[in-house]
């Protein structure tokens, strides 16, 4: 295990070599639905790669809350020791039928037009006048990866709402024609069965899994 650790922490450092030199880190972008997992994600990366000690301030998360408990763009630094990784994780205003991110806030900071920090509205997408709002992104303001983190328990309710898969939908499409990868991340997946909690290898080998995807 701490040897798979030490080859992807070399992966992550070397991650930038081949771009061009002003971009110093790859900024990846977390998008899903409310309680969904994807803070929790921030805290569990940061926190496995620094061992037993927490390098970042744990965000605010509430179980199965009705509300986004991200409201700002927000970027997770992942320290090992005391050197920065060339990796961004971004979090932001979760997916829900309720205060939910605008579709073109997304849209937006994927081609890199919105800095972290900035306060999303529910009600409207930002103006193109607002402090947060680039109107000339460079390569290494964009966003390089695209995340869709998923509650694999919630499957069949939460994840599946009309308003996600609308998003979800149109993201895609958007970034058809780009080189920008896109990844799906299945959270609590161990909570699917109760052999997955002694074994977690088992899930690749279930059909269960199979069929959520």
């Amino acid at each position: 295990m701490q040897e798979e650790k030490k080859k992807l922490l070399e992966e992550i450092g070397t991650a930038t070599s081949s771009l061009p030199q002003d971009v110093k880190t790859i900024n990846c972008l977390l998008i899903g639905q409310v309680s969904a997992g994807k803070t929790s994600f921030c805290n569990a990366a940061a926190t496995a790669i620094a061992d037993e000690k927490r390098l970042i301030k744990p965000q605010t998360v509430y179980k199965s809350s009705v509300k986004s408990t991200t409201v700002k763009l927000e970027s997770c630094i992942l320290l090992q020791g005391d050197k920065q990784l060339p990796l961004l994780i971004h979090d932001c205003r979760g997916l829900h039928e309720i205060d939910s991110i605008q579709k073109e806030d997304i849209f937006y900071t994927v081609d890199g037009h919105i800095e972290p920090g900035y306060k999303f509205d529910p009600e409207k997408p930002i103006s193109i006048s607002d402090a947060c709002y680039r109107k000339d992104p460079k390569l290494a303001d964009k966003m390089h990866c695209v995340v869709y983190v998923v509650d694999a328990t919630g499957s069949k309710k939460v994840l599946a709402s009309e308003n996600a898969e609308e998003t979800f939908r149109d993201l895609r499409e958007r970034l058809a024609s780009t080189y920008v990868p896109q990844l799906v991340l299945m959270n609590k997946i161990d909570q699917l069965h109760e052999n997955f909690q002694g074994d977690l290898e088992r899930v690749f080998y279930s059909q269960l899994v199979q069929r959520l995807f």
